[in-house]
């Protein structure tokens, strides 16, 4: 091999490392990136279509039905609920967009919701609300006392598809054993709610 050859190979290694490594970079940024939120209410909304007056707090997550990071989002939720059985009231809303087929967000994320024992699931069509709840992100988690005062709003994951402790999930564990938390609001890491891909099209 050459001085020539060599050269050329050397400095095509270089640009494939440099390639590659701001390509891992890039997915880093992504990954520790939340979403947007909006102004949340304080407390339950008498406009909603969701039924109120339990006896027990209400978790609500919302979740677009395409969205990857939320695979996540959703084991989370299986572990704090494993932790207190019948403690909490557990509702997973997945926004329906205008325009999409019946039965759209009827994918892997709504089964794998379904099969998380505790758990409601919801359609949210048109994300009429998502937009009550100040939910912007997928993953999205909200909170209220039985008397409907609002104790939590954020995400329970540390990045978009991060499963493991997070200062969510801590901050929901304490909640809904009766204890102050330290924290009441956390980042949200997903895709946009009102996105038309998460990852997929409409049809």
């Amino acid at each position: 091999m050459n001085y020539r050859t060599k050269s050329l190979l050397a400095g095509g290694v270089g640009i494939w490392s440099i390639v590659v490594g701001t390509g891992i970079w890039r997915l880093n940024v992504f990954a520790a990136s939340p979403g947007t939120t909006a102004v949340r209410p304080d407390t339950w909304s008498d406009q909603s279509a969701i039924p109120s007056g339990q006896t027990i707090p209400t978790l609500i997550m919302v979740l677009h039905p395409r969205c990857p990071c939320s695979r996540a989002s959703l084991g989370e939720l299986g572990i704090l609920l494993a932790r207190f059985p019948g403690r909490v009231r557990a509702i997973v809303l997945f926004v329906v967009p205008e325009g999409t087929s019946p039965g759209w967000e009827r994918g892997d994320l709504w089964n794998r919701a379904q099969s998380i024992s505790g758990v409601e699931v919801r359609p949210d069509h048109s994300g009429a609300e998502a937009e009550r709840l100040g939910a912007e992100t997928s993953g999205d988690c909200l909170l209220f006392a039985a008397d409907g005062k609002r104790l939590f709003a954020g995400g329970i994951t540390e990045g978009r598809g991060h499963e493991g402790e997070s200062a969510g999930r801590t901050a929901l564990a304490t909640l809904i054993s009766g204890r102050e938390a330290t924290t009441t609001h956390t980042a949200v890491f997903g895709c946009p709610l009102k996105a038309d891909t998460a990852t997929s099209s409409r049809k």
